[in-house]
C-alpha cells in the first residue's frame, strides 16, 4: 500500500491556537417556528439563523408578499406591509419575528450577530428594529428545536423565554456536530440570567438614610455586595459599619461572618466609618468571605450600623433580603496538545508498539454502497454495507469473494472481488501520527457549491503522556461565499489507532478533554494515493 504523506505535529501549540480561534464559529442552521397559546393569550415567534456562514437574509429579502406558508404559524405573519425596514437588506447570523398578543399585541423583530461559545453556552448579539441592544442565549435541545434566553427588550412575562421553537427546516452541516452547550453551561447561564430578576429588599438603619442595592458578586473566596449610602437629612455625622456584629445567611442556611468593608476611607476594615456629607451619595463594599464553593444567593445580609458624636439612627443596623450572587465562570488554564514525546523514528517502528498486531493484507472496497453478505453467495444473508474506502482485515476468499473482518463489527464479511481488491498493509494508516517535520499535513476535500465554496480537513496526531494507541484529531471546515465572506468551524476528536485503521468515538476540547460521546467515525487509508477516507469521504493529503 503506497505511503500516506508524513504528518503531523510538532507544533501543537500552533494547531491549539487554531481550534480556538474557530471555536467561535458553529454548526446551527436552519428554519425556526412557535406558536403558543397559554393563558388567555399567544407568543409567536419565527427565526432564520445562519451561524456557519452569517449570511441569512433579512425577512424583507424573503417574504414579498400579504401572505406566506409557515407549518405552525398563521400565514398572515409576514405580511410584508408590517415588516419593520431597520435591517432591510441585510445578511447576518440571525433574524427573528416575535409577535406576542394578549390585549394588545407587541412585536419585536431583531438581528443576531457574533454567535459564539462562551463557558459551555451559545450566545449571539442582539440588536432589534428600535437600536435596542442585548445578548441572549441560544439552548439547542435533542429534536433540533431551540429555546432563547434573555432574548428582546419586553418584560419578562411578554418576551420569549420558556418558548420552545421547533426547527422546520434544518440547514445544518451534515458532516459537523450540531453545535450545542453543554449541561452545566447552560445550567449556569439560565441561573445568572434568573438572578436579574430577584428584587433585593433593602431595610435602612434610619428613615433619614437612603442605602441602595447595586450589585454583588463572588471573586474567588470572597463575595462584595456593594451599596451606595446617602445621607438625606439636614446634620453632618459620621457613619459607622461593624463586621463583628454583622452576618449572612444563604438559602442552604449556612451562615457567614468576619464581614469587612471598603467604607469612605478605609478598605478591607473590620469596623469602619465615614463622614456623611448631606446629599452626598457615598459607596461602601461589604465583603464576606465565603470558604468552601459558590453562593448564588444570601436569604438575608444584616448589618451593624450606627452614628458616631451625637448622630442617632432609629435602628442599629441595615438589612438586605433576597441577594442575588453573580458568578462568572472561572475557566482553567486549557492543556495544549504536545505531540508524544517517545515518538517512535518510524512508522515500522510504532507498528510493533502497538498493542493489535496489523493483517498481513487488506480489503480495500471500490465503490460505495457495496453489499457486505454473510456467506459467499449473492442469496446470503446481508451483513450490511460498506461505505467508498472501507477496508477489511483480509482472512481468504472462497470463489468470486474476498473474506475479510469488520473494523466496525469484528464479525467476518463476503465482499464481491469485482467491488474489492486485495492489498499489503505495509504500514496501514499509521504515516497519518508519525511526523517527521515542524509542519502538519492536511488531508484535504474541497467541495465547490453552488453561491459558496467549502474546503474541510482533518488532521491527526497523538499526545505525549497518553497511550500509544491514542489518537486526536482535528476537522475543519472552512466556507467562502460568492462575495468573500469567509468563515471556520473546528472540532476536536480522540479516538483509538487501530494500526489498519483509526476510529474516533470522542468529542474533546482543545485540552483533550471530554466534552461527549460520539458515534463513531472510521478513517481507513487508501490503496492508490495519499489519501484517507472519513466514514467514506476521500481526504487527499496536503502539505503545508
Amino acid at each position: 500500500m503506497r505511503n500516506l504523506i508524513y504528518g503531523l505535529l510538532s507544533v501543537g501549540a500552533l494547531i491549539c491556537s487554531e481550534a480556538h480561534t474557530q471555536a467561535q464559529n458553529m454548526n446551527l442552521a436552519g428554519v425556526y417556528e412557535a406558536n403558543e397559546k397559554a393563558n388567555g393569550g399567544v407568543r409567536q415567534l419565527y427565526a432564520v439563523l445562519d451561524f456557519n456562514t452569517s449570511q441569512a437574509k433579512d425577512f424583507t429579502q424573503l417574504f414579498t408578499g400579504k401572505t406566506a406558508q409557515f407549518q405552525l404559524l398563521p400565514e398572515d405573519f409576514m405580511n410584508v406591509k408590517k415588516l419593520k425596514k431597520r435591517f432591510a437588506g441585510n445578511t447576518s447570523a440571525g433574524f427573528v419575528r416575535y409577535r406576542e398578543k394578549f390585549l394588545l399585541a407587541i412585536t419585536e423583530e431583531l438581528k443576531l450577530t457574533n454567535p459564539r461559545l462562551e463557558a459551555g453556552m451559545i450566545v449571539a448579539d442582539w440588536e432589534n428594529h428600535s437600536g435596542v441592544k442585548g445578548t441572549c442565549g441560544i439552548i439547542v435541545k435533542e429534536d433540533k428545536s431551540i429555546e432563547f434566553v434573555g432574548l428582546t427588550n419586553l418584560n419578562r412575562d411578554l418576551n420569549p423565554d420558556g418558548l420552545t421553537v421547533a426547527c422546520v427546516e434544518d440547514r445544518c452541516l451534515a458532516d459537523v456536530p450540531r453545535a450545542k452547550g453543554t449541561p452545566e453551561g447552560v445550567e449556569h447561564f439560565v441561573r445568572e440570567y434568573e438572578k436579574r430578576f430577584i428584587k433585593t429588599t433593602v431595610t435602612s438603619c434610619d428613615p433619614e438614610i437612603k442605602v441602595e442595592f447595586k450589585g454583588c458578586e463572588q471573586v474567588g473566596q470572597l463575595v462584595q455586595i456593594h451599596l451606595l449610602i446617602t445621607n438625606q437629612s439636614q446634620m453632618e455625622f459620621k457613619m459607622a459599619v461593624d463586621g463583628t456584629e454583622s452576618m449572612a445567611t444563604d438559602k442552604e442556611g449556612n451562615t457567614y461572618k468576619d464581614i469587612t468593608f471598603n467604607f469612605g476611607e478605609q478598605s478591607g476594615n473590620g469596623k469602619a466609618n465615614c463622614f456623611m456629607a448631606k446629599a452626598t451619595p457615598v459607596k461602601c463594599t461589604v465583603i464576606i468571605p465565603v470558604k468552601n464553593g459558590r453562593v448564588h444567593l444570601f436569604n438575608k445580609v444584616t448589618i451593624r450600623s450606627y452614628g458616631m458624636g451625637s448622630a442617632i439612627f432609629t435602628g442599629n443596623h441595615l438589612q438586605l433580603d433576597n441577594v442575588p450572587v453573580m458568578q462568572s465562570v472561572s475557566v482553567e488554564e486549557e492543556e495544549e496538545f504536545v505531540p508524544n514525546a517517545s515518538q517512535p523514528q518510524s512508522p515500522q517502528e510504532l507498528v510493533g508498539q502497538l498493542p493489535e498486531k496489523l493483517p498481513n493484507q487488506l480489503i480495500a472496497v471500490v465503490k460505495g454502497g457495496v453489499n457486505l453478505r454473510k456467506g459467499a453467495s449473492t442469496t446470503a444473508a446481508l451483513a450490511g454495507k460498506a461505505a467508498l474506502g472501507e477496508v477489511f482485515a483480509f482472512v481468504g476468499t472462497e470463489g468470486s469473494w474476498n473474506v475479510g473482518i469488520s473494523s466496525q463489527t469484528g464479525e467476518k464479511v463476503y465482499i464481491a472481488k469485482s467491488m474489492s481488491k486485495v492489498v499489503d498493509t505495509g504500514v496501514g494508516i499509521l504515516n497519518t501520527v508519525f511526523y517527521t517535520s515542524t509542519y502538519a499535513n492536511h488531508y484535504l476535500n474541497s467541495n465547490p457549491t453552488t453561491g459558496f465554496e467549502r474546503n474541510s480537513d482533518y488532521t491527526f496526531w497523538t499526545r505525549q503522556g497518553d497511550k500509544i494507541s491514542t489518537v486526536y484529531a482535528t476537522f475543519n471546515v472552512n466556507t467562502t461565499t460568492m462575495t468573500g465572506r469567509m468563515s471556520s468551524t473546528s472540532v476536536n476528536y480522540k479516538g483509538q489507532l487501530k494500526g489498519w485503521y483509526i476510529v474516533l468515538d470522542e468529542k474533546v476540547d482543545v485540552g483533550g478533554n471530554l466534552i461527549e460521546k460520539v458515534t463513531p467515525i472510521y478513517v481507513y487509508p487508501d490503496s492508490n494515493e495519499d489519501a484517507v477516507y472519513v466514514n467514506g469521504v476521500k481526504f487527499v493529503a496536503e502539505g503545508i
